[in-house]
């Protein structure tokens, strides 16, 4: 039996993947990103078979930019707002 187990805390702007078995030579894989006041699941594949990082990296790379633009929104914001 397996169990699905949550992350603890990711730092913000880090993406953390976890992997689960789901079935002969397949893996259930899931992107957690960090923010500052939350966790959020940007992404999830499901039954991957084989070398399955040329599908996940470009995914990663989205969600490590995306965190990026909404950190200098956040920023952009505050100093109008002052």
């Amino acid at each position: 039996m397996l169990v699905r187990v949550r992350p603890s805390r990711i730092p913000q702007g880090r993406v953390l993947l976890s992997w689960t078995p789901a079935g002969q030579d397949r893996m259930d894989v899931a992107a957690h990103l960090g923010l500052a006041g939350a966790q959020v699941l940007p992404a999830v594949w499901p039954g991957l078979g084989g070398e399955w990082s040329g599908v996940v990296r470009p995914t990663v790379a989205e969600v490590t930019e995306l965190h990026a633009a909404l950190r200098l929104a956040t920023v952009l914001v505050d100093r109008l707002t002052d």
